[in-house]
């Protein structure tokens, strides 16, 4: 008996069960049987996550074999803040966001939910901005950032003394 490998299809997104075997046999004698250590009892299997799986295919006479197969997937797709500048004072719009995208299948497309379709952006005022990250096998992660409202600006009068009223005398 032989097994040849016609086809794996990897999983398009981490995490995903997509991924799929297909083998052709050949040799000994038909019929065969197949046992697939994820359970499926036919030749070709699908609708798989990441990860080897074996099948035993055995022929009318008892003759087997048995077959390793690996489907892959791409790696997480994540994105991290690489730097955020805050507003200058507030009310301002000079904020900045700066940020890296791993993992997943390039090519990246960036959508910010203030309309940018760059990886960073400026000109930002205080705030909450979510990013969602397509990659090339359409697979999606999202995140949100902030930049903060700088502290209010407060004036304090430590003490006073020596006030003079309108009358001339000390208050």
């Amino acid at each position: 008996i032989t097994a040849t490998l016609s086809y794996i299809t990897d999983v398009r997104c981490f995490g995903g069960s997509n991924g799929a075997i297909g083998q052709h046999v050949s040799g000994g004698t038909a019929p065969y049987t197949y046992q697939w250590t994820n359970g499926p009892t036919v030749e070709d299997v699908s609708n798989l996550t990441a990860g080897t799986y074996t099948v035993t295919i055995t022929d009318a006479t008892g003759c087997f074999i048995i077959v390793d197969y690996t489907v892959n997937q791409p790696p997480r797709l994540e994105i991290e803040q690489l730097s955020m500048t805050p507003v200058s004072c507030s009310g301002n719009a000079d904020g900045t966001l700066g940020v890296e995208v791993r993992g997943g299948t390039a090519p990246y497309r960036y959508f910010w939910n203030n309309g940018a379709i760059v990886e960073n952006i400026e000109n930002l005022a205080a705030g909450n901005y979510q990013l969602t990250v397509r990659d090339g096998n359409n697979c999606i992660s999202s995140k949100i950032f902030t930049i903060p409202t700088p502290p209010a600006l407060v004036a304090s009068i430590e003490q006073v003394s020596g006030v003079l009223c309108s009358d001339g005398r000390e208050g």
